[in-house]
């Protein structure tokens, strides 16, 4: 089986390089960062209080506004419309793309979603919601029926790359990139949180086409600027997750009996590590926490301050545990504000997808949307080790990253660049059939 996975391997390579989709993951790459990233927010000191402050009280203000975004965004939102549209109804596909029962669990996660207007705190804000998921539910559904897993992968990597090189590129034109600060975090006109996520992907995304591309220099170059890029952020979670991510994907190319003997090594060494860390005194193990938290030193103890916040909209949770608020209801500045003033710092959302699904969707929710990850994840890997394609193995990869990701953070789960890369994965997932391998038609296998 491992040579048979090795020969097809190798016919997608020859057959496919010449195929990547160049122009369409350039003009989705620029369309999506043009939608995601705020040019107003470069150099903006997110983390002062008094900045902070003054920005849930305009939120505040607005809840019962339809906010639309500035001219750019419109026009990327549009343009976005235009390609979804495109590549789920006009484009012909070079294989027809035949959904298989995962897309009856997705079908039921989007119709949960969209019923949760009957049920809103703010339906005006969740159907506006609404829009931005379903348009983007289905760009990665038309990216999945037009491109195979190599492609997709290629688009994954493009998106993410021009989302690293804007966030860089505003910071040096801004004047504010200066990695030799102690408190600076790399943001552009995101969050850092959300930006590390990006560079993370960028970086497994890298790595995955290493193993399809003949030369391999260029993803050599992007993978060290991913990985500077996600160390800039100081995202602990994302850094963390990643090394485990990386890990996981590794082993997605080895066979059985290897993958248990890799696993089995690395977590001898993990043990080692732990050994010697709780043996070499207090001195080794702050240096070791000194490095293990980038340089940030606020909130170790209470995860950032997450704890309090999980603590704050349990409450909340318990109030409505089957159904949630409607989708993107919750978080208003109004709600902002009472949470602020409760734990003194400003969350966006719950800092868990777990959290953030139970607030926003109820315990059905919850289980349909771990429902769909899941058996996607099952899906891929078992497509990675039945065809030997490495675009199966990077998203799979991007699931597990999603689900571990989403112990403190929200990013993977939203309807924005990251969850656009793990709906690829989903519906790439939904459209998976064991295909019929012999010596013969070993080349007919598609990346």
């Amino acid at each position: 089986m491992v040579g048979s996975v090795q020969r097809v391997d190798t016919l997608i390579v020859s057959r496919s390089v010449s195929e990547w989709p160049y122009g369409l993951a350039l003009l989705l790459a620029i369309t999506v960062v043009g939608i995601y990233h705020n040019q107003d927010a470069v150099g903006l000191d997110i983390y002062d209080f008094d900045v902070t402050t003054q920005y849930l009280e305009e939120q505040a203000d607005s809840d019962n506004q339809v906010q639309v975004g500035t001219q750019q965004k419109k026009i990327c939102f549009l343009m976005l419309v235009a390609i979804a549209g495109y590549l789920s109804f006009v484009r012909q596909p070079a294989k027809a793309y035949h959904p298989n029962r995962l897309v009856w669990v997705a079908a039921a996660c989007l119709l949960w979603a969209g019923g949760s207007i009957l049920w809103s705190t703010e339906p005006q804000l969740t159907v506006r919601e609404l829009v931005r998921l379903y348009v983007m539910v289905l760009t990665a559904f038309g990216l999945a029926r037009c491109f195979s897993a190599n492609q997709l992968m290629f688009v994954v990597l493009a998106i993410c790359s021009c989302s690293i090189f804007t966030a860089l590129a505003t910071e040096a034109a801004a004047g504010v990139l200066k990695p030799w600060q102690g408190d600076y975090r790399l943001q552009g006109g995101m969050h850092a949180n959300m930006v590390a996520i990006h560079a993370a992907i960028m970086a497994l995304a890298a790595m995955g086409m290493m193993r399809v591309v003949k030369h391999k220099s260029w993803c050599w170059v992007l993978l060290l600027v991913a990985l500077a890029s996600l160390w800039l952020t100081k995202s602990r979670s994302a850094a963390g997750v990643f090394l485990v991510a990386a890990a996981i994907q590794w082993s997605l190319h080895l066979d059985t009996k290897r993958a248990i003997g890799y696993w089995a090594w690395m977590s001898t060494i993990v043990a080692l590590m732990l050994f010697v860390l709780a043996a070499g005194g207090s001195q080794l193990q702050r240096a070791f926490g000194g490095a293990a938290a980038m340089g940030r030193s606020e909130g170790l103890g209470s995860l950032t301050g997450r704890i309090p916040l999980w603590q704050s909209v349990s409450d909340d949770i318990a109030k409505r545990p089957i159904t949630g608020y409607g989708y993107k209801a919750f978080w208003t500045g109004e709600r902002r504000m009472d949470i602020f003033d409760e734990i003194d710092w400003s969350p966006t959302d719950a800092h868990s997808i777990y959290f953030n699904s139970m607030l926003e969707q109820g315990f059905v929710g919850l289980l349909l949307n771990l429902a769909l990850v899941v058996a996607a994840l099952v899906i891929l890997v078992r497509a990675r080790h039945e065809t030997g394609v490495a675009g199966y193995a990077l998203f799979a990869t991007l699931i597990a990253f999603a689900l571990m990701h989403g112990l403190t953070e929200t990013g993977c789960s939203e309807a924005r660049i990251g969850g656009l890369c793990i709906g690829m994965g989903v519906f790439l997932a939904s459209g998976y059939h064991k295909p019929h391998i012999t010596g013969a038609r070993a080349s007919k296998v598609s990346g």
